[in-house]
Parts: structure tokens; C-alpha cells; sequence
């Protein structure tokens, strides 16, 4: 299997087991009026399932989980978007000071992006 993150729509997939759940019931209210009990249950059970997955999906229970950012630490490279290749000084919250051909700049980290090592 491909290690790869799969991302799907949870609206399409919320949808899909919306109407599968609808055809059990439907299925359901058959099988009572027939008064086949055996098969009922089955679609009983079959739904509290599909219950239990849908709660899941509507309150975020299968989300991905977030893309760990690559670590920048003082004194290594980093690119920035506007100013291109820096050194990085000091990292604060949001903030970092770099510096580029002798002049020092604070910037955003959101704006910089770790040169990977080889």
C-alpha cells in the first residue's frame, strides 16, 4: 500500500453513508412488516455502525493529521520568499530575525521555508 496520505472530501463520504444508512432503514421498516425479526437486528446493528462512523466523520474523528513543519533553528539557511536565501539569527513565536549580506531583517516564519540537507 502506498504510504502516502490519502485526502478525501468527508462532505462526499458524510453523503455516501447518509444514503446507505437511509437504505437500511428503508430495508428495516421492510423487514419489521414482514416481521423478519433475524434480519431486523442485522440491519439494526448495520446502522448503529454506520451511526457511529458518521458521528465520527462530523466531528473531525478521521481528519488528517497536520503536516509537521520542518524544525529551523538559529544558524542554519532558510529560504524567504521575498528576500531569498538567509541565515537564520533568533526564532520567536511567529517571528525570526535573519540576516543576508549584512543587513538583518525580522520576518514571519511562515514566510521562510528550511533548506533541506542533502
Amino acid at each position: 500500500m502506498n504510504n502516502q496520505p490519502r485526502l478525501i472530501d468527508a462532505d462526499k463520504l458524510l453523503a455516501d453513508l447518509k444514503d446507505k444508512k437511509k437504505s437500511l432503514r428503508e430495508s428495516l421498516n421492510f423487514a419489521k412488516r414482514e416481521g423478519e425479526t433475524k434480519w431486523a437486528d442485522e440491519l439494526r446493528e448495520q446502522m448503529q455502525i454506520l451511526t457511529l462512523i458518521i458521528d465520527g466523520v462530523e466531528h473531525g474523528g478521521y481528519d488528517p493529521d497536520p503536516t509537521p513543519s520542518p524544525t529551523i533553528k538559529p544558524g542554519e539557511e532558510a529560504i524567504h520568499k521575498d528576500i531569498g536565501n538567509v541565515k537564520i539569527l533568533w526564532l520567536g513565536v511567529n517571528m525570526a530575525t535573519v540576516s543576508k549580506d549584512g543587513l538583518y531583517y525580522d520576518v514571519y516564519l511562515k514566510d521562510l521555508e528550511v533548506i533541506e540537507s542533502d
